[in-house]
């Protein structure tokens, strides 16, 4: 099999090919459309978000078998158009479950103990002590929406705050009475005091976060974006803070995001997050972009791709 790797991952990815003598081609610094004038040598992909996984690029490389995302979802892959060819589907979310539970917790913190705008404050010279006054997460009730691999990585390091863990997950397997209890949407947004969300971005996950969805939580309530930022319709959730109809938030993603550059906003949005800055915390994304995480997404990548690269022809066919 020969693979084709677009995207930048760790070397141990590499050496572990190497050792398994599979044949690649290493491109991490390739254009998007450079990638479809390549010649359709290869039966493996590679990538984390360089481009769209769609029906011409399907068509284009109708040698490939087998694409592997560097990532927790599936994002930009069109699902249904590779299980029709009979492509087999990877990622890794256990390679960046840890950092964004770190960041959640720290965010959530920070949001809560003033410490980002006692900071600013600091470094203009201020010595405010009752201006950044805290509130104590501890006996609050923190609402997990979405309850894989990065939600119960939450739920771990929340265990030890005092903090009533609840969660909702529309995959009832997911759920673990040991580390939360498992309640229907409408109780998580009417119980929480800090609700986190951790879903893919799903065609019915898209706009989840909205007016309605907004009207049924706390006005004293912190909402939490660790997933993607299409899962919040921005500009209402935008207005409903500046609305006090809810607390605060703290986003590590938001929509129109873009590789380089300040993500691509809607006029009204671009206005309300100036205003809106003693009650937002914003990360460009890198809740899952440590140093550790980038050597184990390699890492599993590797080891969940190896038993493919060795199995038969046959093999291969059966698992399609």
């Amino acid at each position: 099999m020969s693979l084709l790797i677009i995207d930048d991952f760790h070397e141990s990815l590499l050496t572990g090919l190497n050792k398994l003598n599979i044949t690649y081609d290493y491109l991490p610094s390739i254009a998007p459309e450079e990638v479809m004038q390549l010649n359709n040598a290869y039966q493996g992909l590679l990538l984390r978000s360089k481009l769209k996984i769609d029906a011409p690029f399907i068509a284009h490389f109708n040698k490939i078998k087998l694409i592997a995302r560097g990532g927790a979802g599936l994002d930009g892959i069109n699902e249904a158009a590779c299980l029709e060819k009979g492509i087999h589907l990877i990622n890794a979310p256990e390679g960046n479950r840890d950092a964004v539970a770190e960041q959640t917790v720290g965010m959530i913190l920070a949001w809560h103990h003033k410490i980002v705008w006692a900071h600013q404050s600091v470094q203009k010279g201020e010595w405010l002590r009752e201006d950044h006054r805290g509130l104590e997460i501890k006996n609050k009730t923190i609402g997990i929406l979405g309850f894989g691999n990065t939600g119960k990585e939450v739920a771990k390091r929340f265990a030890s705050f005092g903090c009533n863990i609840i969660c909702h997950d529309i995959d009832e397997t997911q759920y673990d009475d040991s580390l939360a209890k498992a309640v229907s949407l409408e109780e998580l947004q009417e119980s929480s005091d800090i609700i986190t969300i951790h879903i893919p971005l799903l065609k019915r996950n898209h706009h989840l976060v909205n007016s309605h969805f907004i009207s049924k939580i706390k006005s004293s309530s912190l909402l939490v974006n660790m997933s993607r930022g299409s899962i919040l319709d921005t500009p209402n959730v935008l207005a409903l803070l500046a609305q006090n109809e809810f607390a605060g938030l703290c986003t590590d993603v938001i929509e129109g995001e873009q590789k380089d550059g300040f993500p691509k906003l809607d006029m009204q949005s671009k206005t309300r997050l100036p205003e809106l800055r003693d009650r937002i915390i914003m990360t460009p994304h890198i809740g899952g972009w440590t140093h550790e995480s980038y050597q184990r997404i390699a890492e599993v990548i590797l080891q969940k791709i190896t038993p493919y690269l060795e199995m038969s022809d046959n093999e291969k066919k059966s698992t399609h």
